[in-house]
């Protein structure tokens, strides 16, 4: 499990199937893993499209089915007295659209955490990301 907030993800195989996350690495003392919940499945089967909780962010993802195409994601906030919290006065946003056709990976940006993910395509291959701004307390 990653120590910080996912700002990253990268793919590539079939379909977008093998997935690699990319995060900030923080001080296990900002986050508060006893709070962290997993969400509910998604695919472009059905639900496409899922976001953490208020006031969490990914740190980890995990899938199955047919070419990874069922996915869920691990949430967790961070701590009340720790260092770091999200920005309220910058609107949250949405990141471009990729797959493993394209650039093979998706960004919100440094001191941006996603906090929910939207699939499409074949296999859920073309992803999008939910992103939210964070910084010093």
């Amino acid at each position: 499990m990653t120590h910080g907030p996912i700002n990253k993800v990268f793919c590539s195989g079939h379909y977008c199937d093998n997935m690699a996350l990319q995060a900030t690495s923080l001080s296990s003392n900002d986050i508060d893993y006893s709070k962290g919940r997993w969400t509910g499945w998604f695919s472009e089967e059905g639900s496409s499209e899922i976001k953490c909780p208020a006031n969490t962010f990914v740190v980890q993802a995990q899938c199955s089915g047919s070419y990874c195409d069922n996915l869920c994601l691990y949430c967790v906030p961070f701590t009340s007295n720790g260092n770091y919290a999200f920005t309220s006065n910058v609107v949250p946003k949405v990141s471009s659209w990729f797959s493993e056709e394209g650039s093979g990976s998706g960004s919100c940006g440094s001191r941006w955490a996603v906090v929910g993910m939207r699939c499409g395509g074949h296999y859920c291959d073309n992803i999008q990301l939910h992103c939210r701004k964070w910084g010093n307390r």
